[in-house]
């Protein structure tokens, strides 16, 4: 398994290094922001994920060993896979990503192709935990808060009744359904 590459750059393409190390090019995918400072013939440094598939493999890099940590925590969440989390890396800064996390601001992730609303408050709500990001479930996404509140309306409950308990729902729950249920446990302690 690959982890690191210090080369010199052969060649660049789209979304993409070839690196010279050792007499071995390697072909790396880079986010927008590596890519862009890195010319041939210059001498650059990777840390990489080197990710095998049923049928391919692919290294993906980054200057920053934070970055590469970022990025393997993306693709940690099912239904995202390093393409789309190499996207998120290139549209913003690791800084940047993790205060969108912070602040659940889905907007940064929802002008990636492929990611819709739904999923981008699915990564909100799997990384804040792993980014050690804590909060209200309210902040993290409004919208959940919300479809909870909705089904406890249709099951009879007054929003003063569970407002206080939607408040501290923890955020690590993953379904509606699962929210619904903590609420309901939660609601006459």
């Amino acid at each position: 398994m690959i982890s690191y590459l210090k080369g010199n750059v052969v060649d660049r393409g789209e979304n993409w290094l070839l690196v010279e190390a050792g007499g071995i090019g390697y072909k790396v995918f880079v986010p927008a922001e590596t890519l862009l400072a890195s010319k041939a013939g210059e001498a650059v440094e990777l840390f990489c994920h080197h990710h095998f598939s049923q049928d391919s493999q692919a290294l993906y890099g980054f200057t920053k060993k934070s970055d590469l940590e970022l990025f393997e925590m993306i693709i940690s969440i099912s239904g995202i896979g390093p393409k789309s989390a190499l996207s998120i890396l290139s549209k913003a800064r690791s800084e940047e990503i993790e205060k969108a996390i912070r602040d659940g601001d889905a907007a940064l992730f929802t002008a990636i192709s492929g990611v819709g609303k739904k999923r981008a408050d699915h990564i909100i709500l799997e990384l804040r935990p792993k980014l050690g990001l804590t909060g209200r479930q309210e902040e993290i996404v409004g919208s959940e808060a919300e479809k909870v509140w909705a089904a406890l309306q249709n099951l009879g409950y007054r929003r003063d009744e569970v407002a206080e308990v939607i408040k501290k729902m923890p955020a690590d729950l993953s379904s509606d359904s699962e929210r619904i249920k903590w609420v309901l446990r939660n609601l006459y302690r």
